[in-house]
């Protein structure tokens, strides 16, 4: 890509791309870390029933 074809994308998409800051930056890392968090406690629970529905079968 030339430079001209590479500054007219980046002037195309300029809505969507912005310059990283501090406050964003640590914002995105929080947010990353609470999905993760979310992520562990959905397999904890998932866990959880798997244990529970193993049990319920042996009692059948």
């Amino acid at each position: 890509m030339s430079e001209e074809e590479i500054l007219e994308k980046l002037l195309d998409f300029s809505e969507s791309l912005t310059m990283g800051t501090f406050v964003l930056d640590f914002l995105r890392t929080v947010a990353w870390w609470l999905v993760l968090g979310m992520a562990w406690i959905i397999d904890a629970l998932e866990n959880i029933a798997d244990t529970i529905f193993r049990v319920a079968y042996l009692f059948r």
